[in-house]
């Protein structure tokens, strides 16, 4: 699942990098970009509103769940680090 979501957001990136590079080059202002967004964002918690919980509940969980980190003291001070996180849940 987590491969699936990856791979849809990694298409519809660039798509929205094109549209805004389409925006920018017919002389539209960022309002009128952001207000296209916030139409389509709002026309989708009507017609799922489960997208709509599912964010609110997902900002909620936030507050409560902080990224704690360890180890920092185990890289080394010089060269690269390959850090890869193993996504145990959905909620990191």
């Amino acid at each position: 699942m987590l491969e699936g979501n990856n791979w849809v957001q990694n298409l519809t990136m660039p798509g929205f990098l094109a549209l805004t590079v389409f925006f920018a080059i017919y002389g539209a202002d960022s309002v009128s970009l952001f207000g296209l967004f916030t139409s389509v964002a709002l026309d989708t918690f009507y017609q799922r509103p489960q997208f709509l919980v599912r964010h609110l509940v997902s900002r909620l969980f936030a507050g409560r769940y902080r990224i704690e980190e360890l180890g920092f003291n185990n890289l080394p001070g010089q060269g690269g680090v390959l850090m890869q996180g193993n996504h145990i849940s959905w909620l990191d």
